[in-house]
């Protein structure tokens, strides 16, 4: 990932942030979702009339509309309202009675909201674009986009339903590191809805059944990697015709569990958020940016010298710095990357990420830092997401893995309730590629600890150390030095030769 591509994408977020603009006309906009999360899910109940007819652990109880039927429902819970009688005996057998549970009750003021945006939009169960779970279902979402994205012109994508490989609308599953040359890689099966933007390429391109396999040069190979498993096969999917970068069309998701008052929630707080006055967005013309690890600190740096000052954003920055901070100058006399003034927080934990948000209420967040499907590293974790203010949700650009996995009910991003934004989680970086860099930034792990605490390994030529961080050979004050007195750019020209 290079500046530009960087920079390109948080305008694209911040000029979303700030104002939401109308659809050009004709704009197609599609929801794919199923009839079990429009109409409420559906479920084969037996009849019965006293407790000692139904299953253990379930009860017999009346539900209006439906009849006395065996639910699993503890003692002293009320009875279920809101549910319906299916339009259809659907799969249940026929001693069976089909009921529906309650429906959420936004989903046809969403689709108004966007029609009163200007947007063409296509309600799409899966009746139309084929059902199915797993690779299957993923599979046949595909087609139907593939089939259908032009003659609709399609812009935006929206997937609501339960994203996991057992549910109504699933994610596809992928192996990009299959040909992973590093001996530390791992090989997993990496789900995503890229594939339902990036429509025009093949995916499977070599038709080995692995998708999205990128290239390797057998040279490259160590021994135990993924690649060393099958040298007499590297054929991948990137070639021309396969697999790209270039989305036909932009694709968000709202994961549906079940529990119908989060997604209406999150679809009311979605439509308040398009609908805010414009003179009362202020507050999104600001950010927070986070950090874990001194070496780590460039990304921050890059987002807010590049992107936020220049379009009068305000920023608050929480970074790993206490190591390389000196106190006496209050300046990053050793830090690994130039600082410009004084971060809010020299101390990059979820507890100073959340104070921070609390002291700015900022419209967008963004870090860099290791991640997995319930958090990120020293910046985020369920408990915190959960405690975050809801009224003015933010954008987030979380360059770290898996914290947008919607796959995982509890995700950093459905624990703080900011869905219908969009989330990037660093792709094709395994949590083994950030271990790797920490390594060879010369920070190790103290073993046996959950809480992965870096330290920093001294070298002893600290001169020799300060001299290498620039080519020219020149020590961090003095580009400092240079920059002030107009003799080129050069602080930024080291910012972004640390991105590359």
């Amino acid at each position: 990932m290079n500046v530009s591509t960087i920079g390109l994408t948080l305008l694209a977020f911040l000029a979303t942030a700030t104002a939401v603009s109308q659809a050009d006309p004709g704009d197609g906009y599609a929801i794919i979702t199923s009839r079990d999360t429009i109409l409420g899910e559906h479920g084969c109940y037996s009849g019965c009339q006293a407790d000692q007819d139904c299953p253990e652990r379930q009860r017999c109880v009346g539900i209006p509309e439906i009849g006395q039927v065996c639910v699993a429902l503890r003692e002293g819970d009320d009875a279920p309202v809101g549910w319906s009688v299916c339009e259809a005996a659907l799969d249940c057998d026929p001693a069976q009675i089909c009921a529906r549970k309650a429906a959420p009750t936004k989903i046809d003021a969403f689709v108004e909201h966007k029609r009163a945006r200007g947007f063409e939009v296509h309600l799409v169960d899966e009746t139309v674009w084929g059902g199915g779970t797993g690779d299957d279902g993923a599979d046949n979402i595909r087609a139907w986009l593939q089939a259908n994205y032009v003659e609709l012109n399609l812009r935006y994508v929206l997937l609501i339903g339960d994203p996991r490989p057992t549910g109504d609308v699933p994610m596809r599953g992928s192996r990009p590191a299959n040909n992973a040359y590093q001996d530390w890689a791992g090989n997993p099966v990496v789900l995503t809805d890229y594939y339902f933007a990036e429509l025009d390429g093949n995916w499977d391109l070599d038709g080995d059944g692995h998708l999205a396999e990128y290239s390797v040069r057998e040279a490259q190979i160590e021994e135990g990697s993924p690649a060393s498993t099958h040298r007499d096969n590297l054929t991948d999917d990137m070639g021309p015709g396969g697999a790209n970068r270039e989305a036909e069309v932009a694709v968000g998701r709202i994961p549906f569990y079940g529990q119908v008052d989060e997604l209406d929630h999150i679809l009311q707080k979605t439509m308040d958020y398009e609908n805010a006055p414009e003179d009362s967005i202020g507050w999104r013309r600001s950010a927070l940016l986070a950090a874990e690890g001194q070496h780590r600190a460039f990304f921050g740096e890059l987002i807010r010298a590049e992107v936020l000052l220049p379009n009068g954003y305000a920023s608050y920055r929480v970074y790993d710095l206490e190591a390389c901070w000196d106190e006496d100058l209050n300046d990053d006399v050793d830090c690994r990357s130039p600082i410009d003034g004084v971060p809010e927080s020299l101390h990059c934990d979820p507890n100073q990420v959340e104070v921070g948000v609390n002291a700015i209420r900022p419209g967008f967040v963004s870090w860099l830092t290791h991640g997995s499907g319930r958090g990120a590293q020293a910046v985020m974790n369920q408990g915190n997401a959960r405690s975050l203010p809801d009224d003015k949700p933010f954008f987030t650009f979380q360059a770290s893995c898996y914290n947008g996995q919607p796959t995982t009910p509890l995700s950093s991003c459905t624990a703080a309730g900011h869905d219908d934004v969009r989330t990037r989680p660093r792709g094709g970086q395994a949590p083994q590629a950030l271990e790797a860099q920490d390594e060879r930034a010369g920070l190790r792990r103290h073993p046996g600890r959950r809480r992965r605490v870096a330290v920093r390994v001294r070298r002893s030529d600290t001169k020799e150390r300060r001299r290498r961080r620039h080519p020219d050979g020149h020590g961090l004050r003095l580009l400092r030095a240079r920059e002030r007195e107009g003799r080129g750019p050069a602080l930024a020209g080291y910012q972004r030769s640390r991105l590359k």
